[in-house]
């Protein structure tokens, strides 16, 4: 059985991202025998975060997770906005920035809660436009 975490995000005081406290919290997860961390996800406080933050924060996180273990598995997330073109190239900047699989946040597929046939019309059309590779 694998088990991952959800990633918070650590703030310095001045409320910027605090990267190195990351970095620390992955060697923390690690040493503790977890087998990954959902990097960039709604308890990441992605929400609050720019697209340059959580790019950044989750390319510095799949970063130090691999310089620990090849096998240290590294999930990503961080589409938030309500456009469905921003939520691609969010999704695409995120599986750049690296990923073992991108996770869906399924109340972004659907903003107005129009129903099954819209969410699956946009779940399609969103996998459409990421990578064939990616997870």
């Amino acid at each position: 059985m694998e088990i991952l975490t959800t990633m918070i995000t650590p703030y310095k005081a001045d409320g910027s991202v605090d990267y190195d406290r990351a970095l620390q919290y992955v060697d923390w997860y690690y040493e503790n025998g977890l087998d990954g961390i959902f990097a960039v996800c709604q308890s990441s406080e992605i929400f609050y975060l720019s697209l340059e933050e959580r790019v950044e924060l989750n390319r510095r996180v799949y970063q130090r997770a691999k310089q620990l273990d090849k096998n240290f598995l590294v999930v990503s997330s961080g589409h938030v906005s309500d456009s469905f073109e921003d939520q691609v190239r969010e999704l695409n900047a995120i599986y750049e920035s690296g990923t073992d699989a991108l996770i869906l946040i399924t109340n972004r597929l659907d903003i107005n809660q129009e129903g099954d046939d819209m969410f699956i019309a946009n779940a399609e059309k969103l996998l459409q436009r990421l990578p064939e590779d990616v997870k």
